[in-house]
């Protein structure tokens, strides 16, 4: 509904409430787009290094990278494959950030949909890998622990982040 005050102009507390939803919204697709150009430009030094592994510094910001390993949808790629796995990573990660950036739908149903799989990846790639499923040889406790750990640390940060962008759908989905 609509809310008019009586000189004919827009109820001011409306008018408000839209400014802070639009700045709230703008901050959660400013957030996601910073961390998609960064894993942009992380996986464009894996491309372009030769030596395939290393660490980029951005101010204040460190970013590890690697050419050698991908990960999709759980499954470990090393060597060549993971060269080639990473291309189509950083293409999620432009049009991530050209999607948000310019309010497009097709942008939010991409980001939303990424930060759903993450979880679900890095659940497959726990029972892969430091679990044994896939390899039939078990990681040592301590790496185990420290999987686990880091899907328990970020699991929260990547619900809470998709549960934002739920929340500001209706800026983005038009």
């Amino acid at each position: 509904m609509v809310k008019y005050s009586r000189s004919g102009g827009w109820d001011a507390q409306f008018v408000e409430e839209i400014e802070t939803r639009a700045y709230r919204a703008g901050l959660v697709a400013g957030a996601v787009a910073l961390v998609a150009a960064l894993g942009a430009v992380k996986d464009l030094y894996a491309l372009l290094k030769p030596s395939g592994r290393g660490q980029l510094i951005l101010g204040f910001l460190m970013l590890r990278y690697t050419r050698l390993e991908r990960v999709w949808f759980g499954y470990r790629f090393t060597g060549q494959a993971a060269l080639l796995a990473t291309i189509p990573h950083l293409l999620i990660y432009v049009a991530a950030v050209y999607g948000l950036m310019t309010r497009r739908r097709w942008g939010w149903y991409l980001v939303f949909a990424y930060v759903l799989y993450i979880p679900i990846s890095e659940a497959i790639f726990a029972f892969f890998y430091p679990l044994g499923w896939l390899t039939g040889h078990p990681h040592d406790q301590s790496v185990v622990r420290a999987e686990w750990f880091f899907i328990a640390v970020s699991l929260p940060l990547e619900l809470l982040t998709a549960g934002l962008l739920w929340r500001y759908r209706d800026l983005f989905v038009r």
